[in-house]
């Protein structure tokens, strides 16, 4: 008896809302006034006068009275009311008659104000009429039964549990002033599509509590939907190393962790007896269960163990209780003879490079223990570790794929493909190489992340990286920073260190081809820090020279003023 009570005070509370915004007349030439009029039939939002508008404090003493809680109002001390209207900005702007109602609006979260920027503190603004995201907000907590809804979110949550549609989020979204036509639209949409918070679709919950009969819902053009015939699990998918989503058909909102059996074994016929140990079952520690778009439920799992690497071996799942009760009273039904397989989605990480030293802030914010990402100065390249084995790539795939991150050299976003690429994709393994005047030789705060959308860097499973952003200081020593011809016979290479001569054999250190024929009889000089490389004949309009710096291990080759260089590189420059 007290929860029908319960149900029938929140349609009340609902078609109050609605009656809020009626008035006795019709009024010819507004969008919603066929739908206002069944609204009027079905006593849902009684009147029609479609033009007016309503101030916030007048709408909720109405909302609160329809609920049968004005004794609790009056219940209120002056020095309650006093104490939760201190949290309240515009007090003072609060008729006297509306104090308590605004003090009890506020205590139980009924409105969080017009201005989200100052939470937790309430601009309440009594007097202003009522907008679309605040009306939406009572629609959807006091009339729905969503706790959680506000003016931040209230307008998407509208969307997703059915009372408005993506045109009217355009249209009504942004409205600081609700017509009643606007409110016959929304009403009229949480009768047709709404989807209550405990799963039951509005217009059957109204039949449900005996508010309307299933005739009147018909002549209305309303359909309450069939419950499903079918409840089962749907998928199961690894989301974290130690977490596990399921879906399962229908509306659970209390799971029960039991009903369910984690497991790597694909088969548990012969140890019914002894399941929780024999079996070695993964325990699970924690339940939480979500209404999603599809109206079906996500159980996720927090286990007390992580997950090995790529799920192997392979993780299943069994229903081994039905204690677990939908809001249509349907159970899902046990079965030791079906095994659902866990779907890796485990999104690779940033992982340690092994070397055990201690953590530095940035591998903390990042949740690992030990460094994560090398970048060595002596070398152009960066070497990203990930917790599981990447998808190779091929060239053209490997050409795009350095859009999938973002690099910030010292403020300056660099270009892939004109500042960096990545180089290589091996194992767990990403390199990254710097290729420009803008990165190479680049000593100082790097800032490496993931794009907004990563289309390329994925596992074996095809799960994108995980998205992250770190800082850390880099030195990169530098390659090539001009190639150019200053003569038809003579190419000038500037690198981004003064160089001082070279030791050695220069020959067995640097190549040129033209056009895919090697060259001999090549001389080479360093002037002003400069290197040139002197070709035994002109190059011919449209040829293109490929120069290739290997250095010998063991050998000096090139030198700088400070030191062995001891990078290589590649460069191709056309006549």
């Amino acid at each position: 008896m007290k929860s029908l009570k319960r149900a029938l005070a929140a349609i009340t509370i609902f078609a109050v809302i609605a009656a809020i915004f009626a008035f006795p007349s019709l009024a010819a030439g507004f969008r919603y006034e066929a739908e206002a009029k069944i609204l009027n039939d079905l006593k849902l939002m009684e009147g029609m006068g479609l033009g007016d508008r309503v101030n916030r404090i007048q709408g909720l003493i109405f909302a609160i009275k329809a609920a049968g809680l004005k004794d609790e109002v009056d219940a209120m001390s002056d020095t309650e009311v006093a104490t939760i209207l201190k949290n309240v900005t515009d007090a003072d702007q609060i008729p006297p008659y509306g104090r308590k109602w605004a003090a009890y609006a506020v205590k139980n979260n009924f409105t969080t104000g017009v201005d989200a920027s100052i939470l937790p503190k309430v601009k309440f603004a009594p007097l202003q009429e009522v907008s679309g995201t605040s009306f939406l907000v009572w629609v959807l907590k006091i009339g729905m039964g969503y706790s959680e809804v506000g003016t931040g979110n209230a307008v998407s949550e509208a969307v997703k549990c059915g009372v408005i549609n993506e045109a009217q989020v355009r249209e009504l979204g942004g409205k600081t002033a609700l017509t009643r036509d606007d409110a016959a639209g929304i009403l009229y949409g949480a009768c047709k599509n709404g989807i209550n918070a405990d799963g039951r679709p509005f217009i059957q919950y109204l039949a449900d509590v005996g508010f309307l009969t299933e005739e009147q819902v018909a002549a209305a053009g309303f359909e309450i939907p069939e419950m499903p015939k079918e409840v089962g699990i749907d998928k199961a998918e690894a989301v974290e190393p130690d977490r596990i989503a399921i879906t399962v058909k229908g509306n659970f909102k209390d799971f029960k962790a039991d009903d369910l059996l984690i497991t790597t074994s694909s088969d548990i016929t012969d140890s019914r007896g002894s399941l929780r140990t024999d079996l070695k079952p993964i325990k699970i520690t924690k339940v939480e269960a979500r209404l999603n778009s599809s109206r079906n439920t996500v159980v996720t799992l927090t286990l007390g163990e992580k997950l090995s690497n790529d799920l192997n071996p392979q993780v299943y799942v069994y229903v081994v209780g039905n204690e677990s009760v939908n809001t249509y009273g349907q159970t899902l039904n046990k079965d030791y003879r079906k095994a659902y397989p866990v779907a890796d989605r485990i999104a690779p990480k940033l992982r340690d490079d092994g070397d055990n030293g201690t953590p530095t802030d940035i591998e903390k914010q990042n949740g690992w223990v030990a460094d994560y990402l090398y970048a060595d100065s002596w070398e152009n390249y960066l070497v990203l570790h990930f917790s599981e084995e990447l998808q190779p790539l091929g060239e053209a795939d490997l050409a795009q794929a350095g859009s999938d991150l973002m690099l910030i050299a010292g403020g300056n976003n660099l270009v892939n493909g004109r500042d960096y690429e990545i180089s290589a994709v091996f194992s767990n393994y990403v390199t990254v190489r710097l290729i420009s005047d803008n990165s190479i030789g680049f000593d100082g705060n790097m800032r490496i992340k993931t794009a907004d959308r990563v289309n390329y860097l994925k596992d074996l499973n095809g799960n994108a990286l995980a998205q992250f952003t770190i800082d850390f200081e880099a030195a990169f020593s530098g390659w090539l920073k001009t190639l150019m011809l200053p003569a038809s016979d003579t190419i000038q290479i500037i690198m981004t260190d003064r160089l001082s001569g070279w030791k050695g054999d220069i020959n067995s250190f640097i190549t040129v081809e033209i056009d895919g024929t090697r060259i001999d009889d090549i001389r080479f000089s360093v002037e002003d820090g400069k290197l040139y490389i002197h070709l035994p004949r002109v190059m011919s309009p449209g040829e293109t020279a490929k120069i290739v710096y290997e250095p010998v291990y063991g050998e000096s080759g090139l030198i700088d003023q400070k030191n062995v260089i001891e990078y290589g590189f590649t460069a191709t420059i056309m006549r």
